[in-house]
C-alpha cells in the first residue's frame, strides 16, 4: 500500500503541521536526554559514507545522511566523515593545484576507513542509495577498485608506515581526479572493500537502506554477508501507511533508534525504553487527535510524564540486578577482595557499574522532576498572577462606575430648585 499525503484524512492543514512540528520536537528532547545521559561516553568510533545529491544518476537522499551525521555528533560519538569538499560530486575536470590539495585532505581522512592501523575507525555506516549502487554498478569504478586493491597490497609489502601506503593510494586517486565518473564516495567503497578482504565477518559495516532495494544499492560484498540492514524506508513519506498515521522523519527516527542499539548494545535496554515508552507513546496520542495531546504544553507534560515513568523502570532493573547478585557480591571495599579471583573482580565492576547507573538515573529523575516543579510553578504563578490582575481590573471599573454615580448624584444635589 503506496503511503498517501494527508489530505485523505481531511484535517486542518494547521493541525497536520503542528503534529509535524510536535515530533520533530519530541526527537529533538529525546536526543537531548540521551546526550544527559552521556550515552556514548564509550562509544566506538565511526565514518559514515553516503553518495552526494545527483539527480541525474537517481535518488541519494543525502539530507538523511547528513541529519544522521548531525544526530550523532550531538550525542558526541566519535564520529568522522568526507567534511572537506562539498559533498561527492566530480572534481573539476581539469586537474588544478586546488583540486589536487583538495582530494589530498579527503584522502587523509578516508583512510580511516582502511584495515589494520592504528586509525582505523570501529564502525562505518553505509548508507545505500540509488545513486550508490548505480555507481558500484559501474566499469569505471571496478576498474578504479582494482587499482587502488593493487597499489594498496604493494604498498602493504613495503610497509614502511601508514604514509608509505597514503602516498601509493594518492597517486591512484590523482590520477582519477579528472574523470567524468570519479566520485569521492567511490574511494570510500574501494576502501570499504579491501576493509572486508581483510576483516572478513569482522568488517564492522553497518548497512542502511536510505531508498531503493538491498540487492541494488549496496557492494556485493555487504548483499552476500549475514550483515542485518537497518531498512524503514515505508514510513520516510508523511502520509499514511497500513493504515496509521505517519509524521514528518517518523521513519528515519525510527531507524536512528535501531542504529543506535546496533552502536550501543550496552544501552541498548535505555534505548529501547524510551523508543517505545516515549516516542511511540507519544506517536499514538498524537493519532488520536485528542485536542488537548495537540497543545505543545499538554504534549510537553505528556513526554514528561512517559520520560518519568521510564526512569522508574530503569531504576526498578537496577536495584533487581543488584539484588540478584546477592549478598556475597554486594559491594564491599575493593582491598578486602580476594585480587587473584577474576570473577569476584567482574562482579565488583559489575555492581559498581550498576551502581553509577543507578546515581546517573536518580540524578536525573532528580532533574526532570525539579524542571517539572519549575515549570508548574511558573504556571501557577502565571495564574494567580492573571487573576489578581483580572480582580484588580475589575475593582478598578467597578471604582470607575462608582465615581460616575457619585458625580451624578453630587450634580443631582448641587442642581438649583425652581
Amino acid at each position: 500500500m503506496p503511503p498517501t499525503s494527508f489530505s485523505a484524512f481531511q484535517l486542518p492543514k494547521t493541525q497536520i503541521q503542528r503534529k509535524h512540528e510536535l515530533v520533530a520536537g519530541l526527537f529533538k528532547e529525546i536526543l537531548e536526554r540521551f546526550r544527559d545521559w552521556d550515552l556514548c561516553r564509550e562509544s566506538p568510533s565511526l565514518f559514515l559514507v553516503y553518495a552526494y545529491d545527483n539527480p541525474s544518476v537517481g535518488r541519494a537522499d543525502a539530507g538523511v545522511s547528513r541529519n544522521l551525521i548531525q544526530w550523532l555528533s550531538s550525542l558526541r560519538f566519535h564520529i568522522y566523515s568526507d567534511c572537506t569538499v562539498s559533498g561527492y560530486n566530480t572534481l573539476a575536470f581539469q586537474t588544478t593545484l586546488m583540486n589536487t590539495a583538495k582530494a589530498d585532505d579527503v584522502l587523509s581522512s578516508q583512510l580511516c576507513l582502511l584495515p589494520n592501523h592504528s586509525e582505523s575507525v570501529d564502525r562505518v555506516i553505509l548508507c545505500g542509495s540509488e545513486v550508490l549502487g548505480r555507481y558500484i554498478e559501474t566499469s569505471y569504478y571496478q576498474s578504479y577498485y582494482q587499482s587502488l586493491k593493487s597499489a594498496y597490497q604493494k604498498a602493504l609489502k613495503q610497509f614502511d608506515g601508514i604514509d608509505s601506503i597514503k602516498e601509493a593510494l594518492r597517486e591512484v586517486v590523482n590520477h582519477n581526479l579528472k574523470e567524468k565518473e570519479f566520485h569521492h564516495v567511490l574511494t570510500e567503497l574501494a576502501f570499504l572493500h579491501i576493509r572486508y578482504d581483510y576483516k572478513q565477518e569482522d568488517h564492522g559495516i553497518i548497512p542502511v537502506l536510505l531508498n531503493g532495494t538491498f540487492q541494488k544499492c549496496f557492494p556485493a560484498f555487504i548483499v552476500k554477508s549475514t550483515t542485518i540492514c537497518i531498512y524503514e524506508p515505508s514510513l520516510y513519506v508523511p502520509g499514511n501507511w497500513n493504515g496509521e498515521e505517519t509524521y514528518q522523519d517518523q521513519g528515519v527516527h525510527i531507524g536512528f533508534f535501531k542504529l543506535l542499539k546496533r552502536l550501543l548494545v550496552n544501552q541498548e535496554r535505555r534505548i529501547q525504553l524510551i523508543e517505545e515508552e516515549v516516542y511511540h507513546s507519544c506517536i499514538q496520542a498524537l493519532r488520536k487527535n485528542h485536542s488537548k495531546v495537540l497543545e505543545p504544553q499538554a504534549f510537553s507534560t505528556y513526554m514528561k510524564d512517559a520520560y518519568l515513568k521510564v526512569l522508574d523502570k530503569l531504576l526498578e532493573d537496577g536495584t533487581t540486578f543488584l539484588r540478584q547478585l546477592g549478598p556475597e557480591t554486594s559491594p564491599k571495599p575493593i582491598p578486602q577482595c580476594k585480587q587473584n579471583s577474576m570473577l569476584q573482580t567482574a562482579q565488583i565492576l559489575e555492581v559498581m557499574q550498576a551502581q553509577t547507573q543507578i546515581e546517573s538515573l536518580i540524578e536525573a529523575k532528580v532533574s526532570a522532576l525539579k524542571i517539572d516543579l519549575k515549570s508548574y510553578l511558573q504556571s501557577e504563578i502565571h495564574l494567580v498572577k492573571s487573576s489578581i490582575d483580572s480582580k484588580l481590573e475589575a475593582m478598578q471599573e467597578a471604582q470607575t462606575s462608582l465615581n460616575s454615580k457619585l458625580e451624578l448624584i453630587l450634580a443631582s444635589l448641587n442642581k438649583p430648585s425652581r
